[in-house]
């Protein structure tokens, strides 16, 4: 390398490594030796790296002649302008580059070249998209079936293919100077197109219209043309698309003949035709219907008339009918009997549903006279009914049988008998009567239809299963037609002798029973002679009570069974009922072989047999029930005692209201003191018992034995107590069933009922907060039904109450036959948890907002039974919300725009002020020729100011990328202390200039923070360079630094000048300087503070500034020593 080149590297590097513009250096041979900073972040080298290499390794193929000529050319000294190159970076990418180069020269002898570098990779993209548009644009237009065309100044500059297949136009007569879109369209057509055309340049809207195009052999085309303003290559011109609807027009005049020819047709009907629409009015009619109408007095149109308010005949609930098949799509058939001008017609009327495209549309309604129609159809059934009567009415059961043993018909009779709700016609008759898969061999039906003679037998009467249920007399009579004389069927006449069959087999049933009843009863049972009271017969029950066999018992005197102390009255009881034939019932003792006594209850009766009586005495052993009493008479007590103490109030009456018992609870109830006085009252007699009405509770105990429910009484007592109970009143019967009293249970439900009442009136409070909330609620169970709502869910949904009874929410919120895909009450069921959600729907084309919440409503154990479900309109909010975000965007688009050209604008001025401090850099040391002292000077003032540019630029450019959001902080752990010194050195000759006295103090040691140190350095840069602007000659600065919590505060003070109060809010605003007028002393763009706030925003940190006018002014920086 030449040492020249060498020594120029060196002494220009720190200015070109600031440049954010790309450098490289070539030496004469094309070996890059130089690469600024912003040159090897762009080719992704490493930063502290210089790599040399020749400048083909890095130009790709397709510019590398290009670029060997222009730097040959530059290297002779030619003139060469800017040029654009592809260039390789260290991965391997490929961007696009302009170059502006420049040689270097040393003693007239050009020993390198200075290369800066703009990447252009995105412009160059944004052509080749531009290029790649255009041509899809002709391709698709080129294969559109219809015609394209774009008229710009007055002539045709693009048509498609289709234009010059259809119009018989060539590309060249198209495309010639003066041929304008308007030469094509019909004369009656132009002043339609000039408006259109006039429309759009003055930059409105053109729906699509008809007109006639007229082809080069003059055919005229009928065309509808779509228009649109477009630029084409920067000029206005007017995009037409057009259709040919010739083929159209043909079918919509098919369309008309089809109509006319389809109204011939149905006025040639005798029917009435007539179609309505979805608003339930005539869209179509035949003339049998015009003719209909005039006869009854409608003579004007009747398209858009009600049926209903033409055609009298027609029922009201025509509305109803036709809402039901626009609903359901399907054919309706009815039959109407009306009045018309005092005659009686029937008419039948259908219904049927025009379907498009899955919907009904219109309803064809054809009504049809059945007057006489249905009058032969009334007489006939008529008929049929009486004949039908009569078969019907037989009490015994008859069947029509045809040949093949079929059952065709049966009376009710035979149908309660054999069908064990199962038909009968259609069956064989061996299969319904008698349960079997095939004829009987002597099958009564079967040998009729052989011999043709009638016949009589009893057969069993057998139910479902082939059970035998009775027994019938069965009839046959052959069926002959009287025309033809041949035998049809037979008929069979069944009388059922079910009932003298079950008395015959009652009568052994019985019989077996009673020997049943008598050897098992567990009762002794003897049966003696009524004259001598022998004993005849005894059961297993006597001989295991007397504990002797049956054969010493029978055969011995009715009193041997008795103990000699009742014998006696034994037998005078004997002959007592003996005497009177009455039966008789009590206890007596029998006599067991052991001589023990044993305690019974007798049951004895006579019974006549012809002459003959016979006694019957039934023994039943009382030991057990003696014993039972006894253990029931202690018990009784027991209960006595409990029920007195019970809770409960108790009290019973006897059959005429007569207070019989009482308990301590009742009276309590009451407020009575005495037992004695109580039982002295009658309850229907009771002065507070008619008031509050009890009395009428007891007379219908009393009086009718009826039970009372539990009812609440407000009671007074005569002794002034005051209660609530619920009372029942049961009735009392005696074993015959007599009313013999009655017992009243009385709970005192006092305390109970003032807590319902509270209950209650806190329910009405909460219904009347609910039913005051605005937004509607309602609360549905897990199948979806509506249990219960407020009225604002009602007035959301216009309805009324009587209209949700059985109701699914999905129904009658959203009009849907089954639940939301994304139902919030679904999901709070599936979860348990509140849900909610907002949505729209469209209400006349406009949005309608809710927003919707499911909570969970639980029960007393916790579980999830029910949910809660609101909703309310949140329209406002959203289309706010909408036009929040529109802003936001529109703000956020014009922001990107501002900091796009603030950093454009930056880098279009920085890169020739490199180039101007370059050069008056060379000039100014003398390497481009000698100067004089004045040229020197201006020199060194051009060079400052060009610096003093340049920083302003720097600061445009970082306060463009801080506001655009696009710097990301590198935190590293970095001591402030290290940046303070560094930033103090760098000043130290400008403080030493203005003989400033400057003093750190740290009150902590550790000052390690967690931050981007090159950002933390420009603030603690930017701020110490305003204290030594703002102080004069001999002032001083203090720097402190200390910990606060988790915080490292910073101050800077100075002895400047200060800020005026009034000024110091708006200090950190961009490019707002305290003194703002032209010859202000200290200069500066005011953009230093505002870099500093938002850097420390970026931090989590902040600037405060505090000042006295020319006093001096203190900043204090707040930084988080942590992440």
């Amino acid at each position: 390398m030449n040492e020249k080149l060498k020594d120029y590297i060196e002494r220009y590097r720190p200015i070109l490594d600031d440049l954010s513009e790309i450098i490289i250096i070539l030496d004469e041979r094309g070996f890059i030796v130089f690469w600024n900073k912003a040159g090897l972040r762009n080719f992704n080298w490493a930063e502290d790296t210089q790599p040399v290499v020749h400048y083909t390794e890095i130009v790709s193929e397709d510019y590398i002649d290009s670029v060997k000529k222009a730097f040959q050319d530059r290297i002779s000294g030619k003139d060469v302008g800017k040029y654009r190159i592809g260039a390789k970076s260290f991965d391997g990418k490929i961007k696009i580059y302009e170059i502006t180069g420049n040689p270097i020269i040393f003693d007239g002898k050009p020993v390198g070249e200075m290369a800066l570098a703009k990447d252009v990779t995105s412009e160059d993209e944004a052509r080749k998209n531009l290029e790649e548009s255009e041509e899809t644009f002709r391709s698709l237009a080129e294969e559109s079936p219809n015609m394209i065309f774009i008229n710009s100044g007055g002539r045709i500059v693009f048509v498609n293919r289709k234009c010059v297949e259809v119009m018989g136009y060539s590309y060249g007569e198209f495309l010639s100077e003066g041929f304008d879109f308007k030469n094509l369209i019909a004369e009656k057509d132009l002043p339609v197109t000039e408006e259109a055309f006039g429309k759009h340049m003055r930059g409105l809207d053109v729906k699509p219209y008809e007109y006639s195009l007229v082809t080069k052999s003059g055919h005229y085309i009928n065309s509808l043309i779509t228009t649109k303003l477009v630029s084409y290559y920067g000029e206005k011109a007017i995009l037409g698309i057009v259709t040919d609807i010739s083929y159209q027009k043909e079918i919509e005049n098919i369309l008309r003949q089809q109509k006319r020819q389809y109204q011939m047709t149905i006025d040639s009907l005798h029917d009435i035709l007539h179609v309505v629409g979805k608003d339930l009015s005539i869209v179509l009619f035949n003339k049998p219907c015009k003719d209909t109408a005039v006869s009854l007095g409608v003579t004007e149109d009747l398209i858009g008339k009600n049926p209903l308010t033409i055609f009298p005949f027609l029922p009201k609930k025509v509305h109803k009918e036709y809402k039901e098949v626009f609903r359901t799509g399907k054919e309706l058939l009815t039959e109407e009997v009306t009045q018309v001008g005092g005659k009686e017609f029937v008419t039948e009327t259908t219904k049927l549903p025009v379907i498009e495209d899955g919907v009904v549309t219109q309803v064809i309604t054809i009504v049809r006279d059945v007057t006489a129609k249905s009058r032969a159809e009334k007489a006939l059934v008529d008929n049929e009914r009486f004949l039908t009567d009569i078969f019907t009415s037989i009490q015994d059961g008859i069947s029509i049988i045809d040949k093949k043993l079929n059952i065709i018909r049966v009376n009710k009779a035979m149908e309660r008998w054999y069908s064990h709700n199962l038909p009968l016609i259609g069956k064989k008759c061996y299969e319904a009567y008698h349960c079997r898969g095939r004829p009987c061999k002597i099958c009564p039906s079967a040998t009729t239809l052989k011999t043709g003679k009638a016949s009589v037998e009893i057969v069993p009467k057998t139910g479902a299963g082939g059970k035998v249920e009775g027994q019938i007399q069965l009839y046959t009579y052959p069926l002959v037609d009287s025309r033809t004389g041949k035998m049809e069927g037979v008929i069979e006449y069944v009388k059922d002798v079910t009932d003298q069959w079950k008395t015959a087999e009652a009568l052994k049933e019985s019989e077996t029973k009673f020997r049943n009843l008598f050897e098992n009863s567990n009762d002794a049972v003897f049966i003696g002679d009524g004259r001598d009271g022998i004993i005849k017969d005894c059961n297993m029950a006597a001989s295991r009570l007397l504990g002797l066999p049956k054969k010493r018992i029978i055969g011995s005197k009715y009193s041997d069974i008795h103990p000699p102390e009742v014998r006696d009255e034994q037998v005078r009881l004997f002959k007592k009922l003996n005497k009177k034939n009455e039966p008789f019932v009590g206890d007596t003792l029998l006599l067991h072989k052991s001589g023990r006594r044993i305690p019974v209850n007798l049951s004895a009766n006579f019974m006549s047999f012809g002459n003959r009586k016979i006694v019957q005495a039934v023994f039943r052993d009382i030991t057990e029930r003696k014993k039972t009493m006894d253990d029931l008479n202690q018990l009784n007590a027991f209960l006595s005692d409990i029920l007195r103490n019970a809770p409960i109030g108790i009290l019973t009456t006897d059959a005429k209201g007569n207070i019989t018992s009482i308990n301590t609870a009742i009276k309590t109830i009451i407020g009575s003191q005495s037992t004695e006085k109580t039982l002295s009252l009658n309850v229907l007699k009771l002065a507070p018992m008619k008031k509050f009405g009890i009395d009428k509770t007891f007379r219908k105990a009393l009086n009718e034995g009826v039970e009372s429910d539990v009812e609440r009484f407000h009671y007074k007592s005569t002794w002034g107590k005051e209660s609530i109970t619920d009372t029942k009143i049961v009735p009392l019967f005696d074993v015959d069933g007599s009313v013999r009293g009655s017992i009243a249970i009385a709970a005192d439900v006092t305390l109970q009922a003032q807590l319902e009442t509270e209950v209650t009136d806190i329910k009405e409070h909460l219904e009347t907060v609910i039913n005051g909330i605005e937004e509607a609620i309602v609360v549905i169970d897990p199948k979806y039904n509506i249990v219960s709502h407020n009225k604002s869910f009602l007035t959301s949904l216009r309805t009324r109450r009587k209209d949700l009874q059985g109701a699914k929410c999905y129904e009658v919120i959203h009009g849907y036959k089954k639940p939301c895909r994304n139902c919030v009450v679904r999901e709070m069921f599936k979860t348990g948890k509140p849900v909610g959600d907002t949505h729209y729907h469209l209400d006349g084309g406009k949005k309608v907002y809710h927003e919707v919440k499911a909570y969970p409503l639980k029960d007393s154990e916790g579980k999830l039974h029910q949910s809660v479900y609101v909703f309310r309109d949140v329209t406002e909010r959203e289309l706010l919300y909408e036009k929040i975000l529109q802003a936001k965007e529109a703000a956020e688009s014009l922001a990107k725009m501002k900091t796009d050209f603030a950093s454009l604008a930056s880098h279009e001025i920085k890169t020739p002020l490199a180039i101007i401090k370059a050069y008056a850099q060379l000039m100014s040391d003398g390497t481009l020729g000698p100067l004089n002292t004045g040229q020197t000077g201006k020199l060194k003032n051009m060079i400052c100011n060009v610096d003093r540019l340049s920083d302003l630029v720097d600061k445009l450019l970082d306060i463009s990328k801080l506001e655009s959001g696009e710097v990301r902080l590198k935190r590293v752990k970095v001591p402030l202390k290290a940046i303070i010194d560094s930033v103090l050195s760098d000043l130290g000759h400008a403080f030493r200039d203005k003989t400033l006295d400057v003093k750190v103090e740290y009150g902590s040691r550790n000052t390690a923070i967690h931050a981007d140190k090159t950002l933390i350095r420009q603030v603690i840069y930017n701020v110490l360079d305003n204290a030594y602007k703002f102080t004069e000659k001999g002032g001083n600065i203090r720097i402190t630094v200390e910990r606060h919590g988790k915080n490292l505060l910073v101050s800077i003070s100075d002895t400047g000048v200060g800020i005026q109060k009034s000024k110091l809010d708006k200090i950190g605003q961009r490019f707002y300087q305290a003194d703002s007028s032209i010859s202000r002393k200290y200069k500066g763009a005011g953009l230093g503070i505002a870099i500093c706030k938002r850097i420390l925003v970026l931090h989590g940190g902040s600037l405060d500034i505090q000042s006295k006018y020319l006093k001096g002014t203190k900043v204090t920086i707040s930084l988080p020593t942590r992440k």
